[in-house]
């Protein structure tokens, strides 16, 4: 929806001009206005997408009495929040973000758990001078924070805290971020700059010193195990309507990623029972894999629920043009090849749209990934039976991947879960100089103790999904924050409603996989989607980056010019024969 950057600290009214270079950067996060507010040891600069109230009245910041709060993202209950505590009289628009500080007022930080949201707020305290900055709970908006002696910056994106500062690169981190294809909460590819986590709270103090308070942390409902089939049909329809409809309120257009796959069909086909008809939709077509069977089931669902459905042609031309905005757009390392695809989906939409749907978060509670499936093929019974012991580790990880597998396997369940999603091969990654193996152990345990203890077992694939959602934004969430914003569109994920995680964290894996990967999904969906969409297999929205650089010389050309300009920072990170085995690759 926006953008926030701002600065705590010393000689806060110095800070305008930097402020001002960091909106600016910032400015496809929210071009409908901006605002810099200073305070008396603080200045918060602020970008606006319009979306709720087009009007002036809808302009942040929102203060009550003493508080002042900004917001970047969207709360998709706020109607429902205006009635409950009798605040429209006090409300001067219709904005989703003016209530904020008025139950906030009323109920400290357990105005939280009210709720229904993707955002990250900022709320400072004149009176104590105190800022806190607040994280939804599954991290969907993204805040970076920066400290320096003098202060404390921070920032919607991390290109607008890099404008005024030459930063190291954090070696170690970028060697997880290789592996692991992306940086778990706190780490960033910077040294010092850190991201906030999921329902999380960061508190700076007028001296500076920090503190943090977890407000959420996921109950699953085990009870939903009792019941049949058609029970959990009536309960993820009924959450899944009420998911997209308060997603689909906003006073401007709205349309929807529609792949073909499962998820985005599911909320299709909710859009139009709801009466969202004539909606945009959009799918990419990968030169290719232009015969896939999500193509043209994303073509032939448009066609049947009569919505009006764009294809976007994905092809090396596109890679070439799309690249170097899409590293830009991420900042952090950009892992995943179909971000590229993913902007140039966004750029065509913002012709017809200003918010969009996606499927994002029903593989992780549906159990949709390979990786998962992987884990369940291995008994509860026999996961960390072993003790996990470093020499072995290194030993194994060194000389025997596959033994490795099944080493972690045993002895170290949630390491395994990684280790499947990982990109690089393990016996490569062990040669990159900076890898540490132990290091990725230490930051999954600190991820891990964030976790309730509502789990039976964190042997349960349940625990494991919760852990990887929380740990692996990058791959969901952000990913689309980042490549949607960047050309200021808003997404909106209905099946990353917290009440749907809730209701259905706790089904056993064995019933959610009953009938392979989305087993559950497909059969409580059998009376809403046709067989052609549940009989489908799985298929990626990933780059045939080896048939096109095979193809088209100039494409692999223009890249190796990208790589040597940075061959000694690279080689630094990864190793000199990684490195000159990939150039080697490329050249032939």
């Amino acid at each position: 929806m926006c953008g926030i950057v701002g600065y705590i600290g010393k000689n806060s009214k110095t800070k305008k001009n930097l402020i001002d270079k960091m909106l600016n950067s910032i400015n496809h996060r929210g071009p409908d206005g901006s605002s810099v507010n200073i305070y008396n040891n603080c200045i918060i600069g602020f970008n606006r997408l319009s979306i709720n109230d087009l009007s002036d009245t809808g302009m942040q910041p929102f203060e009550v009495n003493d508080k002042v709060v900004f917001a970047n993202g969207e709360i998709y209950n706020h109607l429902d929040l205006k009635n409950k505590f009798h605040v429209s009289s006090k409300l001067i628009g219709d904005s989703d973000i003016e209530i904020i500080p008025h139950i906030y007022n009323e109920l400290g930080f357990d105005f939280l758990n009210e709720l229904n949201g993707g955002f990250a707020i900022a709320v400072y305290e004149k009176k104590s001078e105190k800022l806190y900055l607040i994280i939804d709970r599954f991290g969907k908006k993204p805040m970076y924070y920066y400290q320096v002696e003098s202060g404390i910056f921070f920032s919607s994106e991390l290109k607008a805290i890099l404008l005024n500062f030459n930063l190291e690169i954090d070696k170690k981190a970028m060697n997880i971020g290789f592996f692991q294809g992306y940086f778990s909460y706190p780490l960033t590819p910077v040294k010092g700059v850190k991201k906030i986590r999921p329902g999380e709270v960061l508190t700076i103090n007028p001296d500076l010193s920090l503190g943090t308070l977890s407000w959420y942390k996921m109950q699953p409902n085990y009870s939903v195990n009792e019941l049949s089939i058609q029970e959990l049909e009536n309960s993820f329809c009924t959450l899944l309507d009420d998911a997209v409809d308060i997603r689909m309120t906003a006073d401007v257009e709205a349309g929807l990623y529609l792949s073909g796959g499962l998820d985005s069909t599911a909320i299709a086909a909710s859009c139009s029972k709801l009466g969202y008809n004539k909606i945009h939709t959009f799918s990419g077509t990968v030169r290719g894999k232009e015969y896939s069977t999500d193509n043209y089931n994303a073509t032939r669902f448009a066609s049947e629920y009569n919505f009006i459905h764009h294809v976007i042609n994905i092809d090396t031309d596109t890679y070439r043009n799309n690249i170097v905005e899409t590293c830009t757009a991420f900042d952090e390392i950009n892992f995943e090849t179909a971000n590229i695809n993913f902007i140039e989906i966004a750029r065509e939409a913002k012709k017809y749209v200003t918010i969009m749907l996606d499927g994002c978060g029903g593989d992780e509670v549906f159990f949709g990934y390979s990786s998962q499936a992987s884990i369940n093929r291995l008994p509860k019974f026999a996961r960390n039976i072993f003790p996990s012991i470093s020499i072995i580790n290194n030993y194994l990880a060194k000389n025997s991947p596959k033994l490795f597998s099944y080493y972690i396997a045993l002895s170290d369940i949630e390491r395994f879960m990684f280790l499947c999603r990982s990109f690089i091969p393990i016996d490569v990654a062990i040669t990159f100089p900076y890898f540490d193996i132990d290091f990725i152990k230490s930051n999954l345990q600190e991820m891990a103790s964030l976790l309730p203890n509502t789990f039976k077992s964190i042997k349960d694939q349940n625990y494991l999904s919760y852990l990887d959602i929380i740990g692996n934004n990058m791959l969901n969430y952000q990913q689309l924050d980042r490549c949607s914003m960047f050309h200021t569109i808003e997404p909106r994920s209905p099946l990353s409603d917290y009440r749907i995680w809730e209701a259905f964290l706790g089904v056993d894996e064995k019933l959610k996989f009953d009938g392979g990967t989305k087993g559950l999904m497909k059969r409580i969906l059998r009376n809403r989607l046709p067989d052609y969409i549940l009989s489908a297999e799985k298929d990626g929205f990933s780059n045939p980056f080896h048939v096109w650089f095979k193809e088209d010389k100039c494409l692999r050309d223009e890249l190796l010019l990208i790589v040597e300009k940075r061959i000694e920072l690279l080689c630094e990170i990864l190793g000199d024969e990684y490195v000159t085995n990939i150039i080697n690759k490329w050249k032939n």
